[in-house]
Parts: structure tokens; C-alpha cells; sequence
């Protein structure tokens, strides 16, 4: 009766809260006024645009403090911090060309904060962007942040690695809730398609803090796009061509708004053939096929926001494997031998109570994953894998802002459970697995130069396998543990901000290390009962520069990780001749510089360089597999924004060199080092009521033959994907 007590009472508040409105002008530097700028408060979901005297006016705002972006094409982001009262608020904002640095509003610290503010470094990568860049999947594109990579097993399959850690070690996320999806193999995509996507936010080492006790490499946190706000419907037509496999994709967007009331409606398809490599080699059954479709909806009020999302994925991805190397004689879009066929359901809510200084959030998920490994259609045993991951998530949290900043308190649950479906390979077995935590976090600002966060977590988690494959055993583990963090950020003015990090999070194996038993690919894979939880503390310290014409960042990391689990080959062999390989662990260390600068030069110029290298060793002086090469990324742009006849254009070159990676583990094969150069033209054009995007991106330019060694396929005889042309077309209306 208390509780129900106070609910009614925090309810009754929310409704009797006052309700403000915010208004105001965007200017240029000449206090001329800017058309068609875009105004979003990201923590309310709430925006405007300017109108032709570059007036705005956002109503029914709740009263607080909240950080506000304001951005124009070829103009720095600026953000400000608005105080919304009763009395009506009014504000004039001028915004700067060709400024190198825009700092933006970033949301997987746990709050609504400026990338200054945070103690760890998080890159935001633009979506749109990201689509231009010509790649058929996104991880591709991810991968040219520095400390980021992919294992890729051809074209449609890729797993993200951050800083030399993958699969059960890191996180992705889909606005803050963790993507559930057999990721303890490099073999099994995250079903994610990039449309529908606003930004990517990468956060490089320990974030188990937020996000649970898997994430002590990184998260890849994909935040939705925003809702509609410039106008009551808002349209957008997808499509781009790659020639090298004739992949076609297409995807159409419609969202809208009523008083309120959002709405939102996605659809698309990718559709691609067998990739041609740099030695004009088909690289046999490396095609796939996907659909995907999003809704959403929800209400924005003064006292709160509500929404809801659903997605759903459809994806049959070709395995270029020994098998169906020999099986497989055509190059078509048709899927009949060795593929993957994978759905996913994914239904989530998202509710914020605002609550004067006091914000709630109530969050919940459903996810369902099919998987489904289709061998030899001459087989009785056709089907060989088939099973299903059902994962129930929940969390509250909650976000106190008082004199000094904020505290974030949180609790956070997960049960999941695999079930297999009658196919004859149980790769792995039946089980449950739950997890329930809480966490505590503080974000403090001392001073406007002095940022401080500091907090810990607590889970308890809990694993029960009924029967191991091939065994009469069972598991039936509990773990519990600690993770921490403490982080500072000290910005010496306004170009220099230092930033340093230490924490320490814990994973305990996941229910498929321990009890995995099967072919896997094309290798014999077992699991490890006997496997301890995994611990790791890392520390890092990273330094950024910038002003009007230079962005300098440089970092440095050292992770100590105590247990590390692996896979790893063994001496044994099954009936059949394929090697066994096991789950082991050892004490192993990870550490590595980041660096990076950008320079805008003859105005419309600019050169971007950065620089990425990592050791990984195992304690006992082996090195670790399946860990990146040594990589300078260049990327040298020309840009027009604002010109009388077109709002955009650019051309660019870029350019890859990849060290040769002779720091390999016991059996791996070292890898040459590669050169590879990517050109890219684009055009946006203003007609009328639609604005038209147009790009020509020609990635690997010379059609080099090459490596790398995160490539599941070298071992095969197969490169890289060789050339290939991209044309896009977006119109937005």
C-alpha cells in the first residue's frame, strides 16, 4: 500500500507540472538568419526547424535543465544548455562555418553529456555517412575508427573487434539495450541494418558499468533515428548498386507526427551474389540475401516520453566452406547449400518519467533469435542446426541531477534460454541463464574544467545446462562479482582536454564456452566446464587538441586480463580427420596507442591521418589470435556546403596501409602487409519539396590482391574483396 502510495503521489506531480516552451533565432556570424537549421533536445526526443526568418519555437516542455543541439549543413554543432521556467524562455543563437571541431551530445555514459564531459572517449559516427561509404555491410565502415576492426568471413558476415577483443567480450547495442545473438562465434552476424540508424556511438574499453559484465572490450551502442519533428510526414527512398557482387539494396522510410503522437515505418532489401576477390577469384557461396522491416510509435509529453519499437531481420548468408566449395558451381542469388538462415524478432519500450530533478527510466525487451545452418540439400540431415535464443530483458534506472552533476542508480535483469529444435547438430546445449544487477554511478563536475565519474556494479548471474552434449553431465554455476571505474577528465582550455580512465570489470563464461560440442564451420569445436570467470583491469589516458584548423587526439591503453578465454587448437582429431579445438584460458595482457589528426587546409580542404597499433600476449609469451594489424587510415576530402545551386559536395580519397602482423598466435599464418585506396564522389541537391543524395564510391581503386589477417577466408586461398563501384541514390522528402 505504501509503495502504491507513492506512485500515485509521484504521478499526481508529473500531471500538475508546469508545462514551458522554448523559442528563439539562429543566426549566421553576419547575424543574417539561418533557414531550415535543425534544433533537438536529445534528452526530451523534442525538436524544430527554423523557419524563414530563422525563428523556432519547441511547446510543453518540462522544466529542468536540458542540453539543446543546433546544426546547419557546413556549420559547427553548437550545444547549449537551456533552463525552461514557467515564464516562457527566448534565446538567439549564432552559429560558425568551418569550424574542424563539433563537439557533440553523447547518450552511452548514462547521460545526456558532451564528449568533454565524459572520462571515457566515445567516437559518434554519423549513420548517413556511414551509408555513403559504399561497404554492403556496416561493420565494414565501423571498422575505419582507430582501435576498431572486424573479423569477416566474406562479404555478409562480419563480427566488430575493439581493441583486439570480439565476440563475448564486447557489446552491441541498440539504443542501450545489448543485441542478443549467439555472438560467442566470429561465424554469427549481428543482425543490424544501418538504415534507420541515426549515429553509432563506439565506446573503446571497460563499459560494464552501464551496460553488464560482457562489455570489458567496448560497446557499439546504434541509437535509432529521431523522430519526426521537422514536419507531419516525413519520407525517404534508399537504393545503391555494387558491382563487384551486383548487390542491389533498396529501403524506404515514412514517419510522422500528430500533436504528440510519433510514428514510424521502415522497410527494405539487400540482395548480393558471390564477391569476385583481388585475384579475380569467385570466392564461391559468399552471396546472401536479407529483408528487415522497423516500426515504432510512441507519445512525447511534458511529464514523460513513450515508445516502442519493433524490428524484425530475415537473412540467409552463403558459408564459403570446404564443402560447399565443391557443392556449389553457380554465382546467383539463390541460397541452396551451406547457409545460415536466421530470423530475429526484436520488440523493445523505452519510458522516461520526468520528475523535476529526478528522471526515471523504464526499459524492456523481447528478443527472439532463429538460427538455422542448412548443410547439403542431398543429405537426410539437411538442416543441421537448429535452434532458438529467447532473451527477456528489464532494467530501471534512475537520474538524480544536484549541485554537482548526476547519480545514476539502476537496477538491471536478463533471463535468456536456447532451445534446440531436433536437428541433429547440437552445437550447443539447451540451457537458461540468468542475470541480475545494480549499479551506482556518479558524474561530477567540480568546476567547468574538472569532470569526474566514479561507480560500481554488482552482478549475480546464474547458468544451468540440464544435459551437455554427448554427456550425461550437467552445469549448474552461480557467479558473483564486482566491476568499477573511475575516470577524470581535465580540460587545460578551451583546444586542450586531457582525459584519463581506470577500471576494472569481470565476465563470467557464457553457456556456450562451457558446454559447445560440435562442427562448427569447418572445425571441431568443444567447450571447457572447467572455465573460471574472467577478470580484467585496464587503464588508459588520452590526450585532444583542437582548434579552427587542427584536431590532434592521441591515447594509450594497457589491459591486464586475468583468465582470458579463448579457443585454441588441440592434438586430438575426430573420426573424420577435422582438428578439435577447446575453450582454454590463460593470463593474457593487451596494450596499444591510438592516434589521430585532422587538418583543414584552402578552406575547403582537409587531411585526416590516424594511426593504430596493438600487442595481445598470453602470459606464457604466446601472442593472442585473431588480432588486428597495425593500420594508418588517410582520408583526404574536398567539401562545398551552402553553394547557390547545391547544398553539398564532395570528393574524396582515401587510403589503408596495413602492417604485416607477424605477432600471431601457435596456428595462425602471418599476413603481408596491404595498400588499398578507396575514391568517392557526392552530390546534395535541393529540389523543391525533395532533397536528392547522389554518391560514386570505388573502393579498393587498383584491385589489390591482398590480406587481412582478420579474414576468416585467407586460410582458403581467398582474398579480400577486390574492386568494386558503388552508386546511391537517397531522396528525402
Amino acid at each position: 500500500m505504501k509503495i502504491r502510495f507513492i506512485y500515485i503521489l509521484l504521478l499526481i506531480s508529473t500531471l500538475s507540472q508546469a508545462q514551458s516552451s522554448l523559442s528563439g533565432t539562429i543566426i549566421d556570424e553576419n547575424n543574417n538568419s539561418l533557414v531550415g537549421a535543425n534544433i533537438y533536445i536529445p534528452h526530451l526526443g523534442k525538436g524544430a526547424v527554423s523557419d524563414i526568418n530563422g525563428e523556432f519555437t519547441i511547446n510543453k516542455l518540462p522544466e529542468g535543465k536540458y542540453k539543446m543541439e543546433i546544426s546547419f549543413l557546413g556549420y559547427e554543432t553548437s550545444i547549449s544548455i537551456i533552463n525552461t521556467k514557467k515564464d516562457n524562455s527566448k534565446i538567439k543563437i549564432q552559429l560558425h562555418p568551418n569550424v574542424l571541431q563539433s563537439e557533440e551530445v553523447v547518450i552511452s555514459s548514462g547521460v545526456y553529456s558532451t564528449q568533454h564531459e565524459n572520462a571515457i572517449k566515445i567516437e559518434s559516427l554519423d549513420a548517413k555517412k556511414i551509408e555513403n561509404l559504399g561497404n554492403p555491410n556496416i561493420y565494414q565502415a565501423i571498422s575505419k575508427v582507430p582501435g576498431v576492426d572486424m573479423i569477416s568471413k566474406g562479404e555478409g558476415i562480419s563480427t566488430p573487434v575493439i581493441r583486439g577483443l570480439s565476440t563475448s567480450n564486447i557489446l552491441v547495442l541498440t539504443d542501450g539495450i545489448r543485441m542478443e545473438n549467439y555472438q560467442f562465434s566470429e561465424n554469427h552476424p549481428y543482425l543490424i541494418d544501418e538504415y534507420g540508424v541515426n549515429n553509432i556511438e563506439v565506446v573503446k574499453g571497460p563499459a560494464s558499468l552501464l551496460f553488464g559484465s560482457d562489455a570489458i572490450g567496448g560497446v557499439l551502442n546504434f541509437i535509432s533515428e529521431k523522430p519526426s519533428y521537422k514536419k507531419d510526414l516525413a519520407i525517404d527512398y534508399n537504393s545503391f548498386y555494387n558491382s563487384n557482387s551486383n548487390g542491389i539494396s533498396n529501403n524506404l522510410g515514412i514517419k510522422g507526427k500528430h500533436n504528440e503522437w510519433f510514428w514510424g515505418i521502415r522497410a527494405g532489401q539487400k540482395s548480393h551474389k558471390d564477391y569476385t576477390d583481388g585475384d579475380r577469384k569467385v570466392v564461391t557461396n559468399s552471396r546472401f540475401n536479407s529483408q528487415n522491416i522497423k516500426l515504432s510509435t510512441g507519445l512525447n509529453k511534458e511529464f514523460g516520453k513513450f515508445a516502442i519499437y519493433y524490428t524484425y531481420n530475415k537473412m540467409k548468408l552463403g558459408l564459403t566452406v570446404p564443402p560447399s566449395i565443391t557443392l556449389v558451381s553457380d554465382n546467383n542469388r539463390d541460397l541452396n547449400a551451406w547457409y545460415q538462415d536466421l530470423d530475429n524478432h526484436f520488440l523493445y519500450t523505452k519510458n522516461t518519467l520526468f520528475f523535476n530533478k529526478l528522471r526515471t527510466e523504464i526499459n524492456a525487451s523481447y528478443q527472439l533469435n532463429h538460427r538455422k545452418l542448412n548443410t547439403n540439400p542431398s543429405s537426410a540431415d539437411f538442416t543441421n542446426v537448429d535452434m532458438s535464443l529467447q532473451t527477456i530483458s528489464y532494467e530501471i534506472k534512475n537520474n538524480y541531477k544536484f549541485g554537482l552533476g548526476d547519480i545514476i542508480f539502476a537496477l538491471q535483469g536478463k533471463n535468456q534460454t536456447n532451445t534446440n529444435h531436433g536437428a541433429p547438430g547440437l552445437v550447443v546445449s539447451d540451457y537458461s541463464h540468468d542475470n541480475w544487477a545494480s549499479l551506482l554511478l556518479l558524474q561530477l563536475s567540480l568546476n567547468e574544467k574538472t569532470h569526474l565519474q566514479i561507480g560500481t556494479r554488482y552482478d549475480f548471474i546464474h547458468i544451468q545446462i540440464p544435459e551437455l552434449v554427448n554427456s550425461d553431465k550437467f552445469i549448474d554455476n552461480s557467479y558473483n562479482n564486482l566491476s568499477y571505474s573511475m575516470g577524470l577528465t581535465y580540460q587545460l582550455n578551451k583546444a586542450l582536454l586531457l582525459r584519463g580512465n581506470f577500471a576494472s570489470a569481470f565476465r563470467t563464461p557464457n553457456a556456450s564456452e562451457l558446454s559447445q560440442e560440435g562442427m562448427h564451420g569447418n572445425r571441431y569445436e568443444k567447450g571447457n566446464p572447467n572455465l573460471k570467470s574472467q577478470r580484467n583491469y585496464e587503464g588508459d589516458l588520452s590526450l585532444h587538441f583542437h582548434n579552427q584548423f587542427l584536431v590532434f587526439d592521441a591515447s594509450g591503453f594497457y589491459n591486464s586480463i586475468e583468465n582470458y578465454i579463448f579457443m585454441s587448437p588441440t592434438d586430438d582429431t575426430i573420426s573424420d580427420g577435422s582438428k578439435v579445438y577447446q575453450y582454454l584460458q590463460n593470463n593474457a595482457t593487451i596494450y596499444g596507442t591510438e592516434w589521430g589528426a585532422k587538418i583543414i587546409f584552402l578552406k575547403n580542404f582537409s587531411l585526416k591521418e590516424t594511426y593504430s597499433n596493438i600487442i595481445a600476449k598470453q602470459e606464457n609469451g604466446d601472442y593472442l589470435p585473431l588480432i588486428p594489424q597495425n593500420k594508418i587510415l588517410s582520408d583526404l576530402r574536398y567539401e562545398i556546403n551552402n553553394a547557390k545551386k547545391i547544398k553539398q559536395l564532395y570528393a574524396s580519397l582515401n587510403h589503408t596501409f596495413a602492417f604485416s602482423q607477424k605477432n600471431i598466435s601457435p596456428f595462425e599464418n602471418q599476413t603481408p602487409e596491404y595498400s588499398v585506396f578507396n575514391l568517392g564522389i557526392g552530390l546534395q541537391k535541393q529540389l523543391k519539396t525533395i532533397t536528392l543524395d547522389f554518391s560514386i564510391k570505388v573502393n579498393n581503386l587498383l584491385d589489390a590482391a591482398y590480406y587481412d589477417h582478420l579474414s576468416t577466408l585467407k586460410d582458403l586461398g581467398y582474398y579480400n574483396i577486390g574492386r568494386n563501384i558503388n552508386l546511391g541514390i537517397r531522396l528525402v522528402y
